[in-house]
């Protein structure tokens, strides 16, 4: 990748989550390759479940990394994507980058879902210098955690920051049902950038950045990517 000019997200609100792949690459068709490329694009939680992250039986799509790295070399994008290393496995945010091996950005501490994954005991986030922008990670509820605990919310700024970049981001996929996803933006948003990219209708996908917020469209089912210029 050249550079990161945007960051955005896909918010994965459409009913139907039998392909998140299929459904990300449908979205992406409708931009032109000069709007999305140079782009850090956050996907949702668990974005490689079939059926969504509260299926009753899930099934992962065991292809989904590699074809996500076929996107991003193709299109000129870079993503964080929740991903599930195997059910019962990690929950993990990764960042994707064409070619690249990926690199996993954070596993899930925060538990609520024993039949899909096992939650880390310890804070296992890092955070990468990708073309000047600083960028770590941290999954759904564990971003209102560490927010609200101020030992935890240093560690996490201190992170990025001492990389030195010219933005420092934080991305959280995320699969927000009842915990609000404004809210938790709102937390980090005075430390960094944050794009929180929810998998489900019940609450937006947010940016902040530049004091500026972005949001989805509130509670409508529907897919949506949305990008900012940094």
């Amino acid at each position: 990748m050249s550079s990161i000019e945007r960051v955005g997200f896909f918010h994965f609100g459409a009913d139907c989550k039998d392909d998140p792949l299929g459904s990300l690459v449908k979205n992406l068709a409708e931009y032109p390759d000069s709007e999305t490329a140079n782009s850090l694009i956050v996907l949702p939680e668990g974005f490689n479940v079939r059926g969504g992250f509260y299926v009753a039986e899930p099934a992962l799509d065991h292809e989904a990394l590699g074809q996500l790295q076929a996107l991003s070399a193709r299109r000129g994008i870079t993503f964080v994507a929740g991903m599930m290393d195997q059910v019962k496995g990690r929950n993990l945010a990764c960042l994707v980058e064409g070619d690249c091996p990926p690199v996993v950005l954070s596993r899930k501490q925060a538990g609520g879902r024993d039949c899909l994954y096992t939650p880390a005991t310890s804070d296992e986030t890092v955070a990468v210098l990708r073309s000047g922008v600083g960028i770590t990670a941290l999954i759904c509820d564990d971003a209102g955690y560490a927010a609200r605990a101020e030992e935890d919310r240093i560690r996490a700024v201190t992170r990025v920051k001492c990389l030195n970049g010219a933005h420092n981001v934080l991305c959280v996929p995320a699969f927000m049902t009842i915990t609000d996803s404004v809210a938790i933006a709102e937390l980090w948003a005075h430390s960094m950038t944050v794009i929180l990219a929810n998998g489900c209708a019940s609450y937006p996908s947010v940016i902040r950045h530049a004091g500026q917020q972005h949001l989805s469209t509130r509670y409508r089912p529907e897919n949506e990517i949305m990008l900012c210029t940094l």
